[in-house]
């Protein structure tokens, strides 16, 4: 099956009350010790950095074995993937390194045990099995914040009422879902708090925008948070690209944007 064809069954699950790698409330107990369990996943491993922009290139360089090699490495034997915050899908400082098996693990982490990011030694630590459940809780609801806003916040409300059941599926399976979505998907800041989802769409209508819609907000500082939706991860590519870091004539903030993928 195709990434679009997960996709559309993953969504499909999430509006019949179906949730990813979690449990009914009746098994509050089970789901406790699940989070609280010291097992590892065994084909991956987490990197700590408060920098955002690391890229798969990266990681690939930390291949001290590479340097004797005719060509650099291509990074076949892992993905990546950039830890975000399930519901407002912000950098959680950590990336996931995840492999094909254990010995492509061990094999990495030998060879790039002397490597540096930004001149600074690099150290790996094991991931814990609670990281397959915070990972999935940001899938669905980024599949969910894809497909519209009705559907996010229909699920954030199924979720806080309990009202939704268990579909498990392992990092790997849960990261080829995300990335194409990601590559289609960013976050926007400091827009006017006034500012409503039409007057985005508007406003940046060069750019081929499925749909908007307002993340976070707070009246007091005014700050507010836009999730972006793009039907082409190419213009996505160029929002961040054209307008990151740039003042527009009538507002008093810069725009931030932070493309997911």
């Amino acid at each position: 099956m195709d990434s679009k064809g997960i996709i559309r069954k993953v969504l499909g699950h999430l509006k019949e009350g179906k949730i990813l790698g979690t449990v009914k409330p009746s098994h509050e107990a089970n789901l406790s010790s699940i989070k609280t369990s010291d097992s590892v996943e065994n084909n991956a491993l987490k990197y700590r950095s408060y920098n955002p922009s690391l890229t798969k290139e990266d990681f690939c360089s930390l291949d001290l074995g590479a340097v004797f090699m005719s060509k650099r490495p291509s990074g076949e034997n892992f993905e990546l993937i950039k830890c975000r915050d399930p519901k407002f899908f912000q950098f959680q400082d950590q990336y996931l390194l995840l492999f094909k098996d254990q010995s492509s693990r061990q094999k990495y982490l030998q060879s790039s045990s002397l490597g540096r990011i930004n001149n600074v030694r690099v150290k790996f630590y094991p991931v814990r099995s609670g990281a397959r459940l915070s990972y999935s809780n940001y899938v669905q609801n980024l599949v969910a914040a894809y497909d519209s806003s009705r559907t996010y916040f229909d699920l954030m409300r199924a979720k806080n009422s309990g009202g939704m059941s268990a579909q498990k599926l392992d990092l790997n399976a849960l990261q080829c879902i995300a990335d194409p979505l990601e590559k289609k998907s960013a976050l926007l800041w400091n827009l006017p708090l006034e500012t409503k989802p039409v007057h985005v769409m508007d406003r940046f209508w060069f750019y081929d925008l499925k749909h908007c819609f307002k993340l976070y907000w707070d009246d007091t500082t005014g700050q507010t948070l836009y999730y972006m939706a793009f039907n082409e991860s190419e213009d996505c590519e160029k929002f961040q690209r054209n307008l990151h870091g740039t003042y527009l004539n009538d507002l008093s903030q810069k725009l931030l944007v932070q493309r997911l993928g």
